[in-house]
């Protein structure tokens, strides 16, 4: 009724409009005039959060969308950083060079794990992504997505390993007892006196041969493979006893009806592998230590270290020292399913979204080739690089790459002569 008041506040940014594909409707934020006339319409264009080079960047960028209130957001951070970017050979070469960024911005810059974001387009990055950091040794916490070590099949492995470790874990070694079921009487772990002089894997032990009745056989054998395995655990050769420890007491086995766990497990298993090959001088008790960083529970989520990893869709709202957008190919960022005009519009407001969520230093890469179905083929960047104007860059796109490379093998080669002179 016209006589009634007609009071309603709205808040909303429609360069942020991100979830056409929930439904959201951008024109309920651009028609809302024409839906309640009279109503006034403030702009608040200053930007708390980010540096010049970054909001000039998402300005250019959301300026080519159609569909937008015209607002220019400005800043009074100062300049800052240019955007920083680096054209892989391929995508072993770009995971290596992101991996090495995020490694050097804590050893040099001094930045804590948190400080740092990678920014996916896709969740099916996010697990190619976390796979590399496990290998790598780069603590993360995921967001938005299932975190490989917190399953719990995975979780059951690492209590395995844990004990293999530590032989003094009883809480591990709770977990490693009660599965698979073997009979072992509930409780037993208590009754084994504790003892100073033995660890809780010796103590219950002890305690199984003197009992010496059928219920704790399973118990007895079970540590019996503990302490085996874990004499046979060395730096750089631990993997080998500590899979055959799983097989052995029946851990992979009690997976083999559920595909998708015993899938998890064996990937996990992989990557476990593949840690100790990078690393031959690393001990279990290392490795152990690099996991617990990603699985620290019962923490609050934003005090957890490691860096932060999530789709660009579950980074809205949040902010961040640093933040990487790798994988910038044009068939994935914008998505090739909507390389539609509305489409396009809207993985536009998703890019600007993800420029945005950097406060300080912004990295943006892709790699030149990629394999796909055995075959290498050329990589076409975003077009959404090629819409941030060239004085926001670290330098032309693509050259300074090419530049450190030819300083390093003319470098390379220096060095070589000047070895061959000398010997």
């Amino acid at each position: 009724r016209q006589d009634q008041r007609r009071d309603i506040f709205v808040v909303g940014d429609d360069d942020q409009s991100i979830y056409g594909w929930r439904g959201a409707d951008l024109q309920n934020l651009l028609s809302f005039e024409t839906h309640f006339p009279g109503a006034r319409v403030v702009k608040l264009q200053r930007n708390y959060r980010s540096t010049g080079h970054i909001i000039s960047a998402s300005n250019s960028v959301i300026l080519k969308n159609q569909l937008r209130r015209t607002k220019t957001v400005y800043t009074r951070e100062g300049p800052g950083e240019p955007l920083r970017h680096h054209v892989a050979d391929d995508e072993k070469s770009e995971m290596d060079w992101l991996i090495s960024s995020l490694k050097e911005n804590v050893s040099r810059e001094g930045l804590k794990w948190s400080d740092q974001a990678v920014l996916m387009r896709t969740n099916i990055q996010l697990r190619e992504i976390m796979d590399e950091f496990i290998v790598a040794g780069v603590p993360y916490v995921v967001k938005g997505a299932a975190n490989l070590l917190e399953l719990s099949e995975v979780q059951m492995a690492i209590a395995y390993a844990k004990v293999l470790m530590n032989p003094h874990d009883e809480m591990s070694l709770g977990k490693v007892l009660n599965f698979p079921k073997r009979g072992i009487p509930r409780g037993i772990l208590e009754k084994a006196a504790p003892r100073e002089d033995l660890s809780a894997v010796a103590a219950l032990l002890a305690y199984c041969r003197e009992d010496g009745g059928v219920l704790t056989r399973s118990a007895e054998e079970l540590l019996e493979a503990l302490r085996e395995a874990a004499q046979c655990c060395r730096p750089g050769a631990f993997f080998a006893p500590f899979r055959a420890l799983l097989e052995k007491t029946g851990v992979i086995a009690a997976y083999a009806e559920n595909e998708k766990k015993r899938n998890n497990l064996e990937r996990f298993l992989e990557l476990f592998q593949e840690r100790e090959k990078r690393s031959p001088s690393e001990s279990l008790a290392d490795t152990l230590h690099f996991l617990a960083l990603d699985t620290q529970f019962g923490e609050n989520e934003e005090e957890k270290p490691g860096v932060r990893l999530m789709t660009v869709h579950a980074a809205k709202g949040l902010e961040f020292h640093s933040v990487f957008l790798p994988r910038l190919d044009d068939d994935v960022f914008p998505s090739k399913k909507n390389h539609t005009d509305v489409g396009i519009e809207e993985e536009r407001r998703l890019f600007y979204v993800a420029l945005t969520r950097a406060r300080k230093r912004l990295y943006l890469s892709w790699a030149a080739t990629k394999v796909r179905h055995r075959a290498a083929r050329e990589v076409i960047p975003s077009r959404f690089v090629f819409e941030i104007p060239e004085d926001c860059w670290d330098g032309p796109l693509g050259k300074k790459n090419q530049e450190e490379k030819e300083a390093f093998l003319s470098g390379f080669f220096t060095d070589i002569q000047s070895y061959l002179s000398e010997a």
